[in-house]
This record gives structure tokens, C-alpha cells and sequence, in this order.
């Protein structure tokens, strides 16, 4: 999972950085990858970190994902009205890093516990 918030870390920058509609086509594919890992795996962790949960973890997941849209749009949305539409990628990369080292530090406390 560290691997798709990395692609969506090259994704971002790529798009701030792009000046033709060819770049952007070209860059859809680093926003697949990184969408389809972070979306597929992403519910597959939760329930390996939560056997006995398979119920709460898929429901909580959905959740959190639904929840991260909205909050996402309205940050983005607030940013684009304020600057521009280009600056909302900064915001979108900077919670990509966060989420990056998010997944960095929990498995770094992983290896650790073993």
C-alpha cells in the first residue's frame, strides 16, 4: 500500500507539472495504479490487522473511504476557490506524503512488535 501512495505521489506532482492534454492522459495511468492498490489492498490489511472483524472492518473501511471523499472535496474545492484548481494538487499530494509516512511508521511499529 505504501507502494500505490507513492504512485499517487508521482501522480500529483506529475499533473502540477503538466502543460499538455497528452501528460494528463499519459499520467492516468499512475492515478490507476494508484487508486486500484489503495483500494484493493487497502481493505485487504484492515481485515488481516482484524480476522474476527470481517463485518466491521469491510463496513468501516467503506466508511472511511466515503468519509475521506467528502472532506477531500471540500478541501479541494475550498483550496481551488481561494488560489486555483493547479494549487488543490499540492493539497492532494501533501495528504498523499501524510498517508505515505502514515503507512511507513505503522510498518515500522510491525516489525518492531515481532
Amino acid at each position: 500500500m505504501a507502494v500505490a501512495f507513492i504512485f499517487g505521489c508521482c501522480f500529483y506532482v506529475g499533473v502540477y507539472f503538466s502543460q499538455s492534454s497528452w501528460e494528463l492522459l499519459t499520467l492516468q495511468i499512475l492515478n490507476a495504479l494508484f487508486y486500484g492498490l489503495y483500494a484493493g489492498i487497502g481493505l485487504t490489511l484492515l481485515q488481516q490487522q482484524a480476522p474476527d472483524l470481517t463485518g466491521f472492518t469491510s463496513a468501516f473501511y467503506s466508511n472511511a473511504t466515503r468519509v475521506g471523499m467528502m472532506l477531500g472535496t471540500i478541501g479541494a474545492g475550498t483550496v481551488a476557490q481561494f488560489f486555483s484548481f493547479r494549487d488543490a494538487t499540492i493539497g492532494s499530494l501533501c495528504i498523499a506524503i501524510f498517508g505515505l509516512n502514515v503507512m511507513l511508521v505503522f510498518m515500522f511499529v510491525k516489525r518492531e512488535a515481532r
